[in-house]
């Protein structure tokens, strides 16, 4: 493989580590903010300005974006392994 396919690649890998650290940080800061909502929703229940059925409904988004976000995260841990054991782009050997 040329040194300048190489250097295309490494750049391609770049540019989508990239996107998924941004997409990674948006989810972050989604769950952050649905876990703020969720605990509105609770002091507004307590205070009666707001019924069972929405505040369990925040807590369901709430737990659902952290999952999200979870699952977002360890799917970059998976890739990160896979990438750094040589088993996606094995750049030494093409």
């Amino acid at each position: 493989m040329s040194a300048r396919r190489a250097a295309r690649s490494l750049q391609l890998v770049e540019v989508m580590r990239q996107q998924v650290e941004s997409k990674k940080r948006a989810l972050e800061a989604s769950a952050l903010a649905m876990h703020d909502k969720a605990r509105l929703m609770q002091r507004a229940y307590a205070l009666g300005e707001a019924d069972l059925q929405a505040l369990l409904l925040a807590r369901r988004q709430a737990t659902a974006q952290s999952a999200l976000a979870a699952r977002a995260g360890a799917a970059k841990s998976y890739y990160r392994l896979l990438i750094d054991a040589h088993l996606i782009w094995d750049l030494d050997h093409e």
